[in-house]
């Protein structure tokens, strides 16, 4: 009978790397979907100057200063919108996660 590797160092020195699955797990895959909607939904429920600001400097990478230009705002305003952004996603996210966390203990 052959015994399995209980973690990474215990693993026998003939198995090859290129046949390591790499790919996450079927459970991180799905709570990856679903972190990603969850804040998704999140951002869509944002007002829409906070929103293209969070979106414009957070997903598109500007800078405070191109942010700005593109909202026609001051750099102040834009990292005033940025602040109200993150603290709303924080708050809503974490009421997810709690509720997220009652059910899977339910399970």
């Amino acid at each position: 009978m052959e015994v399995l590797p209980e973690g990474p160092d215990d693993a026998p020195e003939s198995v090859r790397p290129e046949f390591v699955d790499q790919r996450p797990s079927p459970e991180d895959s799905c709570w990856r979907r679903e972190r990603k909607e969850l804040l998704s939904k999140a951002v869509n429920r944002l007002s829409s100057a906070i929103r293209r600001a969070i979106l414009l400097r957070t997903f598109e990478e500007r800078t405070a200063e191109e942010t700005a230009q593109i909202l026609g705002t001051s750099v102040s305003a834009v990292k005033a919108r940025l602040f109200h952004a993150r603290r709303k996603l924080r708050r809503t996210l974490n009421r997810k996660r709690t509720v997220l966390a009652v059910f899977a203990k339910c399970e």
